[in-house]
């Protein structure tokens, strides 16, 4: 299993670190979504890594797999989840541009 520990609450402490990924992350979306409306095996591509980034990259995706099991009265909410606000953004940007490329190449060959 892939585990990843992330640690977004880094961002809150430095603003431009935050700034930084936040512009990186908006090429590499913009990019995405070019590529979907480029051709076909670059939309698959594009969605393939889409899907890829946000598996390996979400908070906390392996603690939830990790506790589905236990029992309803456990404590499974991690503290502090406003620090993961800027994490889940980051993580979650390129959703809305591939799903903006692929309806725009959906339009284009209607």
């Amino acid at each position: 299993m892939v585990s990843t520990s992330v640690n977004f609450g880094i961002f809150n402490d430095n603003k431009q670190l935050l700034f930084g990924c936040l512009v990186v992350v908006l090429a590499l979306s913009l990019a995405l979504c070019f590529l979907c409306r480029w051709r076909r095996w670059t939309a698959a591509i594009a969605v393939a890594f889409t899907l890829a980034w946000v598996a390996l990259l979400l908070p906390d995706t392996q603690y939830y797999l990790d506790i589905r099991h236990v029992t309803p009265d456990s404590i499974v909410e991690p503290f502090c989840r406003e620090n993961y606000i800027w994490g889940y953004i980051l993580v979650l940007m390129p959703v809305p541009f591939v799903l903006l490329g692929l309806y725009l190449r959906r339009r284009r060959t209607a």
